[in-house]
């Protein structure tokens, strides 16, 4: 499941009762099914108020433009006249994201 950012709360919805049926303790026998649950309910808690997720929003692309600029300014002084190709650019943002984003990268992870 992966869901767009802009998905409708049916989508949503839908999305969290798939994945709470899997990951919940009384079906999932991974040890880390209690934690991988709260932070289900944590990221539906958000994506599904519409407050929450417009504050959510701002805050992840204020994230993502902050690290954007780190990443160039680190660019700019190990490579000053040679630009990253857009695969090694996106490379290393999904691996920035990955470290720095766990909520929303959690629905994609379970989702594989």
């Amino acid at each position: 499941m992966q869901i767009d950012q802009s998905a409708e709360i049916e989508v949503v919805r839908a999305a969290y009762g798939k994945l709470a049926f899997k990951y919940h303790p009384d079906h999932n026998n991974d040890p880390n099914a209690t934690e991988q649950m709260s932070l289900l309910n944590e990221a539906f808690d958000i994506i599904s108020n519409p407050s929450k997720r417009k504050e959510y929003d701002a805050n992840y692309q204020q994230l993502k433009n902050q690290q954007t600029r780190q990443q160039t300014i680190a660019h700019q002084a190990t490579k000053p006249y040679a630009s990253y190709t857009r695969q090694e650019w996106e490379q290393q943002w999904n691996e920035r994201m990955r470290n720095n984003s766990k909520i929303r990268f959690q629905w994609e992870q379970w989702s594989g």
